[in-house]
């Protein structure tokens, strides 16, 4: 019998599990941890400073006249889940992108772009309105929409006589959430061939199909095309050809660079070069900066800066880098300006061909934990090289030095952050994140599609009033640890024996049945009584496990923990 050293105590079932784990992980017998590929999971990316092409001329504006482009058509391309330090063009060798890398050696690049906010939804608001989140109110993926009292980029181009297309790939931007509006063909068909997740994501190839489609079936005249690809948001599957970039996540990317590539022949066939092609992302990654797995509760570099070019052949000298910070609400006035239309009078962003003032704050925000939980709401705001994170743990950091965030400066410079804070406020009161009850009313699939994509993981739907809930940051493990667990279910089958090894290796439970999940979320609401997302995803446990009157209860205090305090 096997001993444990010379105590001649018999060694328990757990050692030998571990003996036995070193063995196969060590001898790479284990190719799969609860069906994530290790050899390619994105569990740590470390955020890379940004840098342009080294011939690219750097500029404080785009170098192009108000009506340079005059006439000519317009295409926006947005990337979802796409951080700029993974493209070739920002200065990631290892990048497979030459279509994004020609397009901004040729045109003009944004070197400090930033995100309004990291939620796919409030993020295209902003670009096709010039509006900050709590301007034009949709502010959370499922729960808001773009009213129609808004104005988008796509109304004002049909009224300057533009046919408008949009072609979008994921169930966040349906139809139903508001951004249709203005656009004569909208194209929400989600549901279509899919290259990772059933009814939830249409592949770039099938996206870029439908847009080329149209393209060749439109009339004449301008047009305005919005082309969506959702490919590089988790989960990380690339096609074939595409498992050997360095991760499986710039594979994806590579991926919608092919299909970019097949998007711009179109286009330059149809019109001749004549047409200014703007590109970015509606948010980046967090991949474990700051404790944050992917994005959306936190308003950090990893997720808010976002990857921004322009190209035009005509009216735009190209090899530029602009270092002036841009938002997502200057899209809109700036591509209005360069093809000589009119600016509407309110908005929050301002034209990119225009000097900006030297004391221009730009600011970003975060409501998706206060939203769906009730955990305190972020908002940060950027002026010169500084940037000041707004909540429960405030922090300061200078990007000039530090653009990785890794040193808050928050107790060594309190002037600084003062100062900032009281920008912050003049620009976006309090008052803002009073969020109202939501409206939106999902059936049972559309429902299924978006908590598929770690959207909508259920929030109650009552106003929210108070802000004063718990720090995300500290939250976020807690989440971590529920959605892992919640992963277990998916399981086809009951983990075999080497799941069950390598999770007694990790310290992890093993979660073998229903009853098995239910105990472990039990386990942790005894320690954290008012975690919300726990009590919400135990009352459908319950209620499959005939519980009904526990489902209940569990319901009561979902709703309870979530609530924000009131006035």
């Amino acid at each position: 019998m096997a001993t444990d050293d010379d105590s001649g105590a018999p060694r328990s079932g757990p050692d030998r599990l571990r003996i036995l784990a070193i063995v196969l992980l060590l001898a790479g017998a284990l190719s799969y941890l609860r069906g994530i590929e290790l050899g390619a999971p994105e569990n740590s990316l470390p955020l890379a400073p940004l840098s342009a092409p080294p011939s690219s001329k750097r500029v404080e504006a785009i170098p192009a006249a108000p009506g340079a482009m005059r006439g000519q058509n317009l295409v926006l391309v947005t990337l979802d889940t796409t951080r700029a330090d993974r493209l070739g063009a920002y200065g990631f060798a290892q990048a497979a992108t030459p279509h994004l890398d020609r397009l901004a050696a040729e045109g003009v690049l944004f070197t400090r772009a930033v995100a309004t906010t990291s939620t796919t939804l409030p993020t295209h608001a902003s670009i096709l309105t010039g509006l900050h989140p709590f301007r034009h109110g949709a502010r959370a993926n499922a729960l808001f929409t773009l009213g129609p009292e808004q104005q988008t980029l796509a109304e004002l181009l049909r009224e300057a006589g533009y046919e408008t297309g949009a072609f979008v790939s994921s169930a966040v931007l349906a139809r139903r959430y508001g951004l249709a509006q203005g656009f004569d063909h909208y194209d929400d068909r989600a549901s279509e061939a899919t290259v990772s997740m059933a009814f939830t994501e249409r592949s770039a190839e099938a996206t870029t199909t439908s847009a080329i489609r149209w393209l060749d079936e439109r009339g004449a005249g301008p047009f305005f095309l919005w082309i969506h690809y959702f490919d590089p948001h988790g989960p990380y599957r690339p096609p074939a050809g595409f498992e050997e970039a360095p991760t499986f996540y710039d594979g994806e990317i590579a991926y919608v660079d092919q299909q970019l590539g097949r998007l711009l022949e179109a286009v330059g066939a149809e019109s001749r070069g004549d047409t200014l092609v703007v590109v970015t992302a509606d948010h980046g990654e967090a991949f474990g900066a700051h404790g944050e797995r992917d994005h959306g509760a936190l308003v950090q570099e990893a997720t808010i800066q976002v990857p921004l070019i322009l190209h035009s052949e005509a009216g735009l000298d190209g090899g530029v880098a602009v270092t002036t910070r841009a938002s997502q609400v200057d899209i809109l006035p700036t591509v209005l300006a360069l093809l000589g239309l009119e600016l509407p009078v309110g908005l929050d962003g301002v034209d990119l061909s225009v000097d900006p003032p030297t004391d221009r704050a730009v600011l970003a925000e975060s409501v998706y934990g206060y939203a769906y939980y009730g955990w305190a709401p972020l908002a940060a705001v950027y002026q010169g090289p500084l940037k000041y994170v707004h909540g429960p743990s405030p922090e300061l950091y200078d990007l000039s030095t530090d653009p990785t965030e890794l040193e808050n400066l928050i107790e060594r410079r309190p002037e600084d952050a003062e100062r900032l804070r009281r920008r912050l406020l003049a620009l976006r009161s309090p008052d803002v994140d009073r969020l109202p009850a939501s409206k939106v009313e999902l059936d049972a699939e559309e429902l299924a599609q978006l908590q598929a994509l770690g959207y909508l993981v259920g929030g109650p739907t009552q106003e929210r009033v108070d802000t004063g809930g718990a720090d995300p940051k500290e939250m976020l493990p807690l989440l971590d640890r529920l959605n892992d667990l919640l992963d277990s279910q998916d399981l086809p089958e009951p983990p075999g024996l080497l799941a069950r090894v390598v999770d007694t290796l990790l310290g992890r439970p093993t979660i073998a049945s229903r009853a098995d999940l239910i105990g472990e979320i039990e386990a942790m609401l005894e320690e954290h009584p008012d975690f919300s997302p726990a009590w919400r995803f135990l009352v459908p446990l319950y209620e499959k496990e005939g519980r009904l009157d526990e489902a209940f209860a569990a319901q009561e205090r979902w709703h309870a923990a979530s609530a924000a305090r009131r006035d």
